[in-house]
């Protein structure tokens, strides 16, 4: 591949066989544009049958190929639904304007497409990648209150520049090359996070037990109400960041001073300290509570709950917002990465979660936690335990980082492999 300097309409990066001068059209021009329907939802005999019925929220993946519902050819001749080749582009043209997809057979959709069949002059998968690039294009010429949507006859004059069908076809098998390696790391995060989900609940329900250096057996497990274990000093303290009157104004942050940690500031099990909005140090020691110090383990209880974080700073403190409280480990007996592995597990989620069921909001006030029960291995247990889970944590996080590396790239490709409109 090569960069393009001179002043011709081409893009910024090809492949060196070809020099070609890009040639300006109208999306209406590369595809027939179809429309989608939907039989009548009471009349049974149009559904369950051979044909696959997509809807916009069924674009999820590049490909395509099995639907949630299915319609019979009666309900396909009863409404305006219609059969789309095998290669069709199924664009979303309501409310999740340009979320597109390529099926993988015949199928037909809902009143929400309009699908782009493409012609023997073209490659699908180009056109494919164009979209993706070009997504705002179809967004700022939609329209509606309700929600947004673009029309046929909108999208038909839309203008692109393409190269030639073989062109075309060598930046579609690149990308194509691209996407499949993203879904090779999309697959291995699956199946590592399974895995995970999977360990933890044996770990949690006492099927799988660690065992000591000299391969005996630990004591048995203690089930402590949280209360009990605040009374024993094995949590040393306990609280949130609930203010009340102290509750900080909007204009009194700042860009440096004491963090004022959020429930959204916890990135990857970690605060993202360097994130967070700050008060001058004066106004934070007004603050009676909610005063997190490093090593703290912090859970979030309003709004979005069950997000866990370990506090790691040099400061001397932070404070926390009312989305979040702190526990404090006495790490003689209770090792504070293994608190986090206790929160995020099936064990101590059912029991927030059926307190949640109970109210109209998702919160777990303070001195509810205080009552739910958590598991308490012997503190070398704890570690290993802990570690064990912490080393997949870290594989998972890894290929996370590889798939955003991989997007990104995919991103700076399309910018540069495309010519603008």
């Amino acid at each position: 591949m090569q960069v393009i300097t001179e002043n011709k309409l081409v893009p910024k990066l090809r492949f060196g066989e070809f020099d070609s001068e890009w040639k300006q059209t109208a999306l209406g021009n590369t595809s027939e544009i179809i429309g989608g329907g939907t039989p009548e939802t009471v009349k049974p005999e149009y559904w369950g049958g051979m044909i696959q019925w997509f809807t916009p929220s069924e674009l999820k993946q590049k490909y395509v190929s099995k639907s949630k519902r299915t319609i019979t050819d009666i309900g396909l001749k009863k409404s305006s639904a219609k059969i789309l080749p095998k290669g069709t582009l199924l664009f979303s043209s309501r409310a999740t304007v340009g979320e597109v997809a390529i099926a993988l057979n015949e199928c037909c959709t809902n009143q929400g497409f309009q699908s782009f069949v493409v012609n023997s002059l073209n490659n699908s998968e180009f056109l494919y990648n164009w979209i993706i690039e070009n997504k705002n294009k179809f967004i700022k010429l939609s329209s509606g209150s309700t929600f947004l949507e673009i029309s046929k006859k909108e999208i038909v004059k839309i203008k692109l520049h393409l190269p030639s069908l073989p062109e075309q076809q060598k930046i579609a098998s690149f990308l194509s090359a691209v996407d499949d390696k993203l879904q090779q790391l999309t697959k291995k995060k699956d199946l590592l996070e399974e895995y995970k989900k999977g360990v933890m609940q044996k770990i949690f329900s006492q099927e799988l037990r660690f065992k000591d250096d000299n391969g005996n057996n630990y004591p048995d497990w203690e089930i402590q109400k949280i209360q009990k274990l605040l009374n024993e000093g094995v949590i040393i303290s306990h609280l949130d960041g609930n203010h009340g009157a102290l509750y900080p104004k909007s204009e009194e942050f700042t860009k440096e001073g004491v963090p004022y940690v959020t429930a959204n500031d916890f990135i990857g099990g970690f605060v993202d300290i360097n994130g967070c909005r700050c008060l001058p140090e004066d106004r934070a020691k007004q603050f009676k509570k909610g005063i997190a110090r490093n090593g703290d383990v912090l859970f979030a209880h309003n709004a979005t709950v069950g997000p866990t974080a370990i506090l790691q700073t040099q400061l001397d403190y932070v404070i926390l917002s009312t989305t979040a409280t702190y526990y404090r480990c006495n790490i003689e007996k209770l090792d504070n990465k293994f608190l986090v592995k206790v929160f995020e597990s099936n064990f101590f989620v059912k029991q927030y979660s059926r307190v949640m069921s109970q109210s109209t909001r998702n919160q777990v006030p303070i001195t509810m936690q205080r009552t739910f029960f958590i598991p308490l291995p012997h503190l070398p247990e704890q570690q290993k335990i802990a570690n064990f889970l912490s080393a997949l944590d870290v594989k998972i996080e890894l290929v996370i980082t590889q798939i955003v590396n991989t997007q990104s790239f995919k991103k700076g490709l399309l910018q540069q492999m495309f010519v603008a409109a």
